[in-house]
């Protein structure tokens, strides 16, 4: 796979199409939430299973009313495809990775509160495992930068960088933080996951009666 086809602007840009296309009263996630989210799943300390981790994805525990099937299936494979290109890049070549912030970013705003936002999320599908795996001081180190990122996206003031700027250079320590986590998971082998992932629980103006 050519570095340039893991996150390819065409790719992108229809990606963040499709998840905008899920029913706003869903709450799914943002292009940037995802990326963070996916990056967690990446690097985590155990394997989940997509039908484990997609319904966090569209926000809600049953499947979002898309217009039609084939945007169900467009939109699906879209958000698996992006989690098997980034999986694959960090586990076979970590350098490629780069962390991706919103393509529509709200001017005088950081973006990456979203992406950070994300990543944490996916830490809850297997705490027990994270909280082994934060033993190391490698890991512990990499997950207190994360959380620091995002405590610096909710500072009222952005200082003498522009808040695009600030992006752009935290974007770079995301990708950073991201590939050292990569070089810190274990050794995955079929693990079993019965009882590990945490189920998702739909907020109640969700639930079918």
């Amino acid at each position: 796979m050519a570095p340039k086809e893991l996150h390819s602007s065409e790719i992108l840009d229809r990606l963040s199409g499709l998840l905008r296309r899920v029913p706003w009263e869903n709450e799914a996630m943002t292009l940037s939430k995802l990326d963070g989210f996916i990056a967690g799943l990446a690097v985590g300390p155990v394997e989940i299973a997509a039908r484990d981790w997609l319904p966090w994805v569209w926000g809600d525990a049953f499947l979002p009313s898309f217009e039609s099937a084939e945007l169900q299936r467009a939109a699906t494979q879209a958000v698996v495809g992006h989690h098997d290109r980034v999986a694959a890049a960090l586990a076979d070549n970590p350098g490629m990775y780069e962390a991706v912030l919103s393509r529509e970013p709200v001017p005088g705003e950081p973006t990456w509160e979203l992406w950070t936002g994300g990543f944490l999320l996916s830490m809850q599908l297997c705490p027990a495992e994270w909280a082994e795996h934060q033993t190391r001081t490698p890991v512990r180190r990499a997950l207190d930068l994360v959380l620091d990122l995002a405590a610096l996206a909710s500072a009222s003031e952005p200082g003498c960088m522009s808040v695009m700027d600030r992006n752009e250079t935290v974007a770079s320590e995301l990708s950073g933080i991201v590939r050292t986590l990569a070089d810190e998971r274990p050794a995955q082998a079929e693990p079993d996951l019965s009882g590990t992932v945490v189920p998702f629980v739909p907020h109640p103006k969700h639930r079918h009666s």
